[in-house]
């Protein structure tokens, strides 16, 4: 269990128990993180007589959503992405949306009066070396023309005032994001989807579903028969075959300290900005409210098929690069402890934006995948379209050019599996060196440029 959601259950929830017998819904929502629970909520706030059932097969929160960095983030960094794949005014609507998601969750908390220690101190991308000097540029520059974002410029010593550390040599500060305890959202939304009359089933894995309408959904000890479904279950996604090859399952692996916010002061981390490097297997760091050095990295290992072992939900072995990592950023932290370390499965998709859609042929399954580490604002944006696709509303959410079918873009198993481990380790050669100031050799390089990019693709 991540520290954040063993914080998170500290306070008194209700009980969600196991589905236990056979029960009719108007929509069944497989999957209880962000997205399950957003669709849940947004469909109980437009039509508070709907039957919306939600099927979790540990508690809510455990798996991306109680699992992640807590970083809440625009699709700024995809500004040339979007543009290219889509032209201006699309990409600058859909940097907005994700703008105005940031502000959406901060409000929804205060609303519900959730307890996530939300700061609004801003993120900084880094460069780890004069390699990575400048790989934001593209992306912020085609902001200013499309007119978002507010960003900064960095130096070593605006950088080394944001992050403790002078490790990084430049960087830009994004002023829009936000920090949150990610557990305490993924607990308070299903609390507020429990105030709404949405039946959440813990413990309630779904074995199978049909295609057919109405589908039937079972569990170990009941089924659920169900007009319409959404499939919001992240990484657990590569096992359904419609969607198998949508996305690649891999980790991000993250150590916490144990409290000590008076090194963390003498350091001069006051501000807590959120940290990431420019690495394609980015490293991450960021501080909490109770003093605490969090710190991750994400790709180092990846899953067969559909298969999210625990050994991609808890690796000792990757802890210690973590730590290994954090102990270069801050050497002169030399009584750093670890408290806890934990993983979680990230469903990346080729272009690290989300997929939304239904099965072809089956309108009436929906679903919302290919979150690629960065969901936590933007499943904000999913919920609303799920929602819209799920009552048939012909409004602005429901025309998004995210919608569309599941894509094909990585190849079956066993060669997905083979093929990413060799990836993955070209990479690792490619950002070691990088971080060192120099260039790897011509076919680690091009091996590595398979690799979905980091942060920007």
């Amino acid at each position: 269990m991540s520290l954040w959601l063993r914080q998170a259950l500290e306070g008194v929830s209700t009980r969600c128990p196991p589905l236990s017998r056979q029960r009719h819904a108007d929509v069944a929502i497989v999957g209880g993180g962000y997205v399950g629970l957003w669709t849940a909520i947004e469909l109980k706030e437009r039509e508070p007589g709907i039957d919306v059932v939600v099927l979790e097969q540990d508690i809510c929160g455990s798996g991306a959503s109680g699992r992640n960095g807590g970083y809440v983030l625009s699709w700024w960094p995809k500004a040339v992405s979007l543009t290219r794949r889509w032209g201006p005014e699309v990409a600058r609507d859909l940097i907005q949306r994700s703008d105005r998601a940031i502000d959406d969750v901060a409000t929804f908390c205060e609303e519900e009066g959730l307890q996530v220690e939300l700061k609004r101190c801003g993120w900084v991308w880094g460069a780890e070396s004069n390699y990575y000097s400048g790989a934001w540029i593209p992306a912020v520059e085609r902001c200013r023309e499309l007119g978002v974002g507010d960003f900064e410029y960095l130096d070593r010593d605006k950088v080394a005032a944001l992050s403790g550390t002078r490790l990084f040599v430049s960087g830009v500060l994004d002023r829009t994001a936000a920090l949150l305890h990610p557990g305490r959202l993924a607990r308070g939304m299903r609390e507020a989807a429990i105030r709404r009359g949405v039946a959440i089933y813990e413990q309630s894995g779904v074995r199978r579903f049909t295609r057919g309408r109405p589908v039937q959904l079972d569990t170990a000890q009941g089924s659920v028969i169900a007009d319409k479904v959404v499939l919001a279950t992240n990484a657990w996604s590569a096992s359904i075959r419609e969607l198998a090859r949508s996305i690649i399952v891999v980790s991000s692996d993250m150590i916490a300290s144990q409290p000590m916010p008076e090194l963390l002061e003498q350091i001069g981390w006051r501000d807590g900005a959120g940290v990431n490097g420019s690495q394609t297997m980015v490293d991450y760091v960021r501080t909490t409210l109770d003093g605490r050095l969090l710190a991750g990295k994400g790709g180092l290992a990846s899953a067969y098929g559909g298969w999210v072992s625990e050994r991609l939900l808890r690796s000792p072995r990757r802890a210690a690069i973590v730590l290994a990592n954090l102990r270069v950023l801050y050497p002169h932290i030399a009584d750093l402890v670890i408290d806890c370390h934990w993983s979680g499965p990230v469903d990346r998709s080729c272009d690290g934006l989300p997929l939304l859609g239904s099965f072809p042929g089956h309108q009436h399954i929906l679903y919302g995948i290919g979150w690629s580490g960065n969901g936590l604002g933007p499943s904000r944006i999913g919920g609303r379209v799920l929602a819209s696709l799920a009552l048939q509303t012909r409004d602005e959410w429901a025309s998004l050019p995210l919608i569309g079918d599941p894509r094909r873009d990585f190849p079956g198993e066993p060669w997905r599996f083979l093929g990413g481990h060799v990836v993955r380790s070209a990479v690792r050669r490619n950002d070691r060196a990088k971080s060192q100031n120099r260039r790897a050799g011509r076919l680690v390089s091009a091996i590595a440029a398979l690799a979905p990019r980091g942060v920007e693709d």
